[in-house]
């Protein structure tokens, strides 16, 4: 990006380019706006905003054009939403929404209209909202849409493939929650859903190919969590179902980003613990149950945003880095990795190991490694592809025998 930020939005266009709005900058709040192309890999400028704006939403409506509300710009906490048309490469205002709110959450609804759903954020003074609202692109106008049962802000908000919206966690008037509500577009009414085992904020919900909630990370009571659970829906009238357990992230993280894969996979990438920012991703086989270390991106980094792109590499803007520059934007394919592991050696004539590894069984290309490790990382590896690897030991005079060979196949 030409411009550095945080606090923006990134969406997928309808013509497949990402419009990245707003956020703050080195100088203050932004009201410019960068368009990326994937095709060619570049950049452009596209129409400014009327003003800065960051800590919004925007959300793609039906028609193709892009919702922004809320947020603060440089009067402070707004009520005011403005809409982008693509095909003129302009901003309009829209309809005020009812309560001036940021950090809040916004969800396109299945209905004939692609209606908006608000949730949550924080108001004027800072504290967390229970309110919802709800835009009608026809009409330009908004309505109330309810209240959930407690304010939260750092919650997640998941569309599920039943239709009714589920929320997680959060922060609210008591601290951290781990609290879940279902909003039902075809009535309007909030229903209580299954506590989640562990109260997170700062944590993502991803649905899977599936119809299960991936919910993974965030902050708790004692910091970052590794921890994951699963929402599961029993009841597809009504969206209510329960948390099963899932195999934890390899590495505590919260503010990091987590995009669901045709695969039935979740990307998951950066975020930050309570040493700073992270470079790592992790790749969850919802088949095998599994977190996988995938690629690592080349600048740490914490609340970014990550774009799906058509070729299913994501597009990572902005964000809290481990540097100040934030004009950072990088291109990553969620390509997995393999920890092989081996039994140390009880002869101390052993001076190291030999990996043998290769997408065909016993046909192998070798690596040798010459100390006394017990296990080796592979990173860049092809996802959907079988991959065979067997070790030998090496001493002063020569190679072992191979070990029996074992196999892993690459979600």
């Amino acid at each position: 990006m030409t411009v550095a930020r945080i606090g923006h939005t990134a969406t997928l266009l309808q013509n497949q380019d990402v419009l990245v709005v707003g956020g703050y900058g080195v100088g203050g709040g932004l009201s410019s706006t960068e368009n990326y192309h994937p095709a060619s890999a570049t950049w452009s400028n596209d129409a400014n905003l009327s003003g800065s704006r960051t800590g919004h939403t925007a959300t793609l409506l039906v028609n193709g054009d892009l919702l922004l509300a809320g947020g603060y710009d440089s009067n402070g906490i707004t009520a005011s939403a403005e809409i982008y048309d693509r095909g003129t490469d302009t901003w309009r205002p829209a309809a005020n929404i009812s309560e001036p709110r940021y950090h809040h959450s916004a969800t396109r609804l299945p209905d004939a209209e692609g209606s908006v759903l608000l949730i949550g954020g924080r108001n004027l003074n800072g504290a967390a909202l229970a309110s919802a609202e709800l835009y009608n692109p026809r009409l330009n106008q908004w309505s109330v849409a309810g209240s959930m049962s407690v304010p939260r802000t750092g919650h997640a908000t998941t569309l599920l493939p039943t239709g009714q919206v589920l929320v997680t966690g959060g922060w609210g008037s008591r601290g951290l929650t781990g609290t879940a509500e279902l909003y039902d577009s075809s009535t309007g009414l909030w229903s209580l859903a299954q506590n989640m085992t562990i109260a997170r904020t700062g944590h993502t919900a991803t649905v899977l190919t599936n119809g299960d909630v991936l919910v993974a990370g965030g902050y708790g009571s004692g910091g970052a969590l590794a921890s994951a659970e699963i929402y599961r829906v029993l009841d597809p009238n009504t969206g209510q179902g329960q948390w099963v357990g899932t195999t934890d992230l390899q590495v505590p993280r919260a503010g990091h980003s987590a995009t669901g894969l045709s695969n039935n996979s979740v990307f998951v990438v950066g975020g930050e613990d309570e040493k700073g920012m992270l470079s790592s991703s992790e790749l969850y086989d919802a088949t095998n149950n599994q977190w996988i270390f995938g690629s690592s991106l080349i600048s740490p980094r914490a609340f970014h945003t990550a774009t799906l792109l058509a070729d299913e590499s994501l597009l990572v803007t902005g964000g809290t880095l481990l540097r100040s520059d934030r004009v950072s934007a990088e291109r990553v394919t969620p390509r997995a990795q393999a920890i092989v592991e081996w039994d140390r050696p009880s002869d101390p004539a052993v001076i190291g190991h030999k990996i043998y590894y290769g997408t065909t069984s016993k046909t192998y290309q070798g690596l040798a490694i010459l100390d006394r490790d017990v296990m080796h990382m592979f990173g860049n590896l092809t996802r959907g592809t079988t991959y065979y690897f067997a070790v030998t030991s090496i001493s002063e005079t020569g190679e072992s025998c191979a070990s029996k060979e074992i196999s892993a196949l690459i979600p």
